[in-house]
Protein backbone atom coordinates (compact mmCIF):
# COMPACT_ATOMS: atom_id res chain seq x y z
CA UNK A 1 0.00 0.00 0.00
CA UNK A 2 2.93 2.56 0.84
CA UNK A 3 4.74 1.66 -2.28
CA UNK A 4 1.44 2.24 -4.32
CA UNK A 5 1.00 5.37 -2.43
CA UNK A 6 4.66 6.66 -3.46
CA UNK A 7 4.09 6.10 -6.97
CA UNK A 8 1.17 7.87 -7.35
CA UNK A 9 2.86 10.78 -5.57
CA UNK A 10 5.87 10.79 -7.92
CA UNK A 11 3.61 11.15 -10.27
CA UNK A 12 1.73 14.06 -8.81
CA UNK A 13 5.17 15.77 -8.81
CA UNK A 14 6.21 15.14 -12.29
CA UNK A 15 2.60 15.86 -13.77
CA UNK A 16 2.27 18.84 -11.75
CA UNK A 17 0.73 21.02 -14.56
CA UNK A 18 -1.35 18.37 -15.78
CA UNK A 19 -5.07 18.13 -14.26
CA UNK A 20 -5.13 15.91 -12.15
CA UNK A 21 -5.78 15.47 -8.20
CA UNK A 22 -5.20 12.68 -5.94
CA UNK A 23 -7.09 12.85 -2.62
CA UNK A 24 -6.84 10.51 0.59
CA UNK A 25 -9.45 10.02 2.69
CA UNK A 26 -9.45 10.34 6.17
CA UNK A 27 -11.10 7.35 8.29
CA UNK A 28 -14.28 7.65 9.69
CA UNK A 29 -12.44 7.93 13.28
CA UNK A 30 -10.09 10.85 11.79
CA UNK A 31 -12.99 12.81 10.53
CA UNK A 32 -14.95 12.07 13.47
CA UNK A 33 -12.22 13.91 15.97
CA UNK A 34 -11.22 16.53 13.30
CA UNK A 35 -14.76 17.64 13.28
CA UNK A 36 -15.61 17.68 16.74
CA UNK A 37 -12.05 19.78 17.03
CA UNK A 38 -13.49 21.86 14.15
CA UNK A 39 -17.20 22.30 15.79
CA UNK A 40 -15.42 23.35 19.41
CA UNK A 41 -13.39 25.75 17.41
CA UNK A 42 -16.33 27.36 15.87
CA UNK A 43 -17.99 27.78 19.01
CA UNK A 44 -15.69 30.33 20.00
CA UNK A 45 -15.47 32.29 16.97
CA UNK A 46 -18.71 33.51 15.23
CA UNK A 47 -17.35 35.54 12.64
CA UNK A 48 -15.64 32.13 10.98
CA UNK A 49 -17.90 29.96 9.60
CA UNK A 50 -17.30 26.07 10.29
CA UNK A 51 -15.57 23.76 7.83
CA UNK A 52 -13.67 20.31 7.97
CA UNK A 53 -11.17 19.45 6.46
CA UNK A 54 -12.43 18.07 3.44
CA UNK A 55 -14.76 21.43 2.60
CA UNK A 56 -14.23 24.30 0.40
CA UNK A 57 -15.91 27.19 -0.43
CA UNK A 58 -15.22 26.45 -4.19
CA UNK A 59 -17.82 23.48 -5.17
CA UNK A 60 -15.34 21.94 -7.14
CA UNK A 61 -13.11 21.20 -4.70
CA UNK A 62 -16.22 19.15 -2.73
CA UNK A 63 -16.83 17.25 -6.70
CA UNK A 64 -17.73 14.24 -5.82
CA UNK A 65 -16.78 13.95 -2.94
CA UNK A 66 -19.26 11.19 -1.73
CA UNK A 67 -18.07 7.65 -1.61
CA UNK A 68 -18.56 5.35 -3.86
CA UNK A 69 -22.66 3.80 -4.32
CA UNK A 70 -23.87 7.19 -2.05
CA UNK A 71 -27.49 7.65 -2.95
CA UNK A 72 -28.42 11.55 -3.56
CA UNK A 73 -31.48 12.44 -1.09
CA UNK A 74 -32.78 14.79 -3.68
CA UNK A 75 -32.72 12.05 -6.41
CA UNK A 76 -34.45 9.64 -4.41
CA UNK A 77 -37.57 12.14 -4.26
CA UNK A 78 -37.11 13.35 -7.65
CA UNK A 79 -37.80 10.25 -9.44
CA UNK A 80 -40.73 9.17 -6.87
CA UNK A 81 -42.42 12.59 -7.84
CA UNK A 82 -42.06 11.70 -11.49
CA UNK A 83 -43.33 8.18 -10.88
CA UNK A 84 -43.93 6.51 -7.17
CA UNK A 85 -41.38 3.41 -7.38
CA UNK A 86 -38.08 5.33 -8.43
CA UNK A 87 -36.91 6.72 -5.86
CA UNK A 88 -37.18 2.78 -4.67
CA UNK A 89 -35.73 1.36 -7.58
CA UNK A 90 -33.08 4.36 -7.59
CA UNK A 91 -32.14 3.51 -4.00
CA UNK A 92 -32.12 -0.53 -4.24
CA UNK A 93 -35.49 -1.39 -3.12
CA UNK A 94 -36.78 -3.10 -5.69
CA UNK A 95 -39.89 -4.88 -3.66
CA UNK A 96 -40.88 -1.80 -2.47
CA UNK A 97 -40.42 0.00 -5.95
CA UNK A 98 -43.30 -2.66 -7.30
CA UNK A 99 -45.80 -1.84 -4.67
CA UNK A 100 -45.49 1.65 -5.48
CA UNK A 101 -45.78 1.28 -9.31
CA UNK A 102 -48.82 -1.09 -9.35
CA UNK A 103 -50.41 1.13 -7.07
CA UNK A 104 -49.60 4.40 -9.69
CA UNK A 105 -50.92 2.04 -12.21
CA UNK A 106 -54.26 0.44 -10.80
CA UNK A 107 -54.65 4.23 -9.65
CA UNK A 108 -54.79 5.90 -13.51
CA UNK A 109 -56.52 2.78 -14.67
CA UNK A 110 -59.51 3.55 -12.20
CA UNK A 111 -58.96 7.45 -13.24
CA UNK A 112 -59.39 6.49 -16.80
CA UNK A 113 -62.36 3.80 -16.09
CA UNK A 114 -64.42 6.52 -14.20
CA UNK A 115 -63.98 9.12 -16.07
CA UNK A 116 -65.04 7.12 -19.12
CA UNK A 117 -67.84 6.05 -17.51
CA UNK A 118 -69.31 9.19 -16.64
CA UNK A 119 -69.05 10.58 -20.22
CA UNK A 120 -70.93 7.51 -21.38
CA UNK A 121 -73.43 8.59 -18.45
CA UNK A 122 -73.60 12.17 -19.28
CA UNK A 123 -73.83 11.25 -23.30
CA UNK A 124 -76.98 9.15 -21.91
CA UNK A 125 -78.60 11.72 -19.65
CA UNK A 126 -78.26 14.32 -22.35
CA UNK A 127 -79.80 11.96 -25.46
CA UNK A 128 -82.70 10.89 -22.58
CA UNK A 129 -83.88 14.27 -21.92
CA UNK A 130 -84.01 15.75 -25.82
CA UNK A 131 -86.03 12.24 -26.97
CA UNK A 132 -88.22 12.47 -23.18
CA UNK A 133 -88.64 15.79 -21.88
CA UNK A 134 -88.13 17.47 -25.52
CA UNK A 135 -84.84 19.51 -23.45
CA UNK A 136 -81.96 20.46 -25.25
CA UNK A 137 -79.23 20.98 -22.14
CA UNK A 138 -75.86 19.99 -24.19
CA UNK A 139 -73.28 22.04 -23.00
CA UNK A 140 -75.86 24.12 -20.22
CA UNK A 141 -74.80 24.60 -16.59
CA UNK A 142 -75.28 22.08 -14.24
CA UNK A 143 -78.04 24.45 -12.18
CA UNK A 144 -80.06 24.36 -15.72
CA UNK A 145 -79.70 20.57 -15.62
CA UNK A 146 -80.69 20.11 -11.82
CA UNK A 147 -83.64 21.80 -12.59
CA UNK A 148 -84.66 19.79 -15.33
CA UNK A 149 -84.05 16.99 -13.41
CA UNK A 150 -86.45 18.05 -10.32
CA UNK A 151 -89.45 20.34 -12.04
CA UNK A 152 -91.70 19.06 -14.72
CA UNK A 153 -91.64 21.27 -16.35
CA UNK A 154 -90.59 25.01 -16.56
CA UNK A 155 -93.71 26.33 -15.98
CA UNK A 156 -93.56 24.18 -12.81
CA UNK A 157 -90.00 25.71 -12.19
CA UNK A 158 -91.44 29.29 -12.79
CA UNK A 159 -94.75 28.98 -10.84
CA UNK A 160 -93.08 26.80 -7.54
CA UNK A 161 -89.44 27.14 -7.84
CA UNK A 162 -89.19 31.03 -7.65
CA UNK A 163 -91.82 31.09 -5.20
CA UNK A 164 -90.13 29.42 -2.26
CA UNK A 165 -86.41 31.39 -4.07
CA UNK A 166 -87.49 34.46 -5.38
CA UNK A 167 -83.68 35.50 -6.23
CA UNK A 168 -84.02 32.65 -8.79
CA UNK A 169 -84.04 33.44 -12.15
CA UNK A 170 -87.29 33.40 -14.24
CA UNK A 171 -86.85 31.33 -17.36
CA UNK A 172 -88.81 32.47 -20.40
CA UNK A 173 -90.23 29.81 -22.53
CA UNK A 174 -88.28 29.61 -25.25
CA UNK A 175 -87.03 26.53 -27.42
CA UNK A 176 -83.67 26.72 -25.13
CA UNK A 177 -85.46 26.74 -21.78
CA UNK A 178 -87.87 24.48 -22.17
CA UNK A 179 -88.65 20.85 -20.87
CA UNK A 180 -91.69 18.68 -20.29
CA UNK A 181 -91.47 15.29 -18.77
CA UNK A 182 -94.76 13.11 -19.87
CA UNK A 183 -94.05 10.89 -16.74
CA UNK A 184 -92.45 11.09 -13.47
CA UNK A 185 -90.68 7.90 -13.67
CA UNK A 186 -88.98 9.21 -17.30
CA UNK A 187 -87.81 12.87 -14.95
CA UNK A 188 -86.69 10.15 -12.37
CA UNK A 189 -84.74 7.99 -15.02
CA UNK A 190 -83.50 11.27 -16.14
CA UNK A 191 -82.19 11.91 -12.40
CA UNK A 192 -80.73 8.23 -11.95
CA UNK A 193 -78.15 8.71 -15.21
CA UNK A 194 -77.24 12.01 -14.43
CA UNK A 195 -76.22 11.32 -10.61
CA UNK A 196 -73.94 8.03 -11.78
CA UNK A 197 -72.17 10.33 -14.26
CA UNK A 198 -71.37 13.00 -11.63
CA UNK A 199 -70.72 9.88 -8.91
CA UNK A 200 -68.39 8.95 -11.95
CA UNK A 201 -66.44 11.81 -12.01
CA UNK A 202 -66.18 12.47 -8.41
CA UNK A 203 -64.45 9.00 -8.22
CA UNK A 204 -61.96 10.13 -10.95
CA UNK A 205 -61.03 12.86 -9.20
CA UNK A 206 -60.33 11.30 -6.28
CA UNK A 207 -57.92 8.80 -8.00
CA UNK A 208 -56.22 12.07 -8.87
CA UNK A 209 -56.17 12.43 -4.47
CA UNK A 210 -55.00 9.32 -4.72
CA UNK A 211 -52.25 9.85 -7.14
CA UNK A 212 -50.97 12.86 -5.44
CA UNK A 213 -50.74 10.80 -1.88
CA UNK A 214 -49.01 7.91 -3.40
CA UNK A 215 -46.15 10.13 -4.89
CA UNK A 216 -46.15 11.83 -1.58
CA UNK A 217 -45.75 8.81 0.15
CA UNK A 218 -43.55 7.32 -1.78
CA UNK A 219 -41.01 10.53 -2.02
CA UNK A 220 -41.04 10.21 1.78
CA UNK A 221 -39.94 5.83 1.48
CA UNK A 222 -37.38 6.86 -0.61
CA UNK A 223 -35.34 9.33 1.27
CA UNK A 224 -35.69 7.13 4.13
CA UNK A 225 -34.78 4.58 1.74
CA UNK A 226 -31.88 6.40 0.69
CA UNK A 227 -30.97 7.92 3.97
CA UNK A 228 -30.85 3.99 5.23
CA UNK A 229 -28.73 3.22 2.12
CA UNK A 230 -26.19 5.32 2.89
CA UNK A 231 -25.86 4.49 6.33
CA UNK A 232 -25.05 1.30 5.96
CA UNK A 233 -22.26 2.66 3.41
CA UNK A 234 -21.15 4.58 6.39
CA UNK A 235 -20.83 1.55 8.25
CA UNK A 236 -18.77 -0.90 6.05
CA UNK A 237 -16.45 1.39 5.15
CA UNK A 238 -16.35 1.98 9.19
CA UNK A 239 -15.42 -1.61 10.04
CA UNK A 240 -13.41 -1.90 6.52
CA UNK A 241 -9.56 -1.81 6.90
CA UNK A 242 -9.39 -2.06 3.24
CA UNK A 243 -8.99 1.02 1.41
CA UNK A 244 -11.48 1.72 -1.45
CA UNK A 245 -11.00 3.74 -4.24
CA UNK A 246 -13.04 5.87 -6.31
CA UNK A 247 -12.22 7.23 -10.22
CA UNK A 248 -13.86 10.46 -11.15
CA UNK A 249 -13.60 12.74 -14.17
CA UNK A 250 -14.93 16.33 -14.44
CA UNK A 251 -14.23 17.67 -17.80
CA UNK A 252 -15.76 21.63 -17.06
CA UNK A 253 -13.25 21.59 -13.95
CA UNK A 254 -10.81 24.34 -14.13
CA UNK A 255 -8.43 22.56 -11.44
CA UNK A 256 -8.66 19.21 -11.66
CA UNK A 257 -11.00 17.25 -14.59
CA UNK A 258 -9.33 13.58 -13.03
CA UNK A 259 -9.20 12.60 -9.26
CA UNK A 260 -8.64 9.61 -7.84
CA UNK A 261 -9.97 9.28 -4.13
CA UNK A 262 -9.02 7.13 -1.28
CA UNK A 263 -10.94 6.22 1.12
CA UNK A 264 -8.77 4.35 3.82
CA UNK A 265 -9.74 1.79 6.69
CA UNK A 266 -9.20 2.12 10.23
Amino acid sequence: MRVFLTLLSLLLIVNSTAAFGLELKDSRIDRAMKQGLAEASWRNSVDEPFKTENESDNPDDNFNQQPPGHKSLFKAALYSAIVPGGGQLYVGSKKTARYFLAAELVTWIGYASFKTYANWKEDDYIRYAAVHANAQIEGRSEEFIDLVGFYSDIHEYNRLGRAFDPEREFLPDIPENHWLWQTEAERYNFRDLKNRSREADRRAEFMIGVAIIDRVISVIDAVRGARRANNRLKGSFASSDKPAYKFSVNPLSPRSQIRLTIYTGH
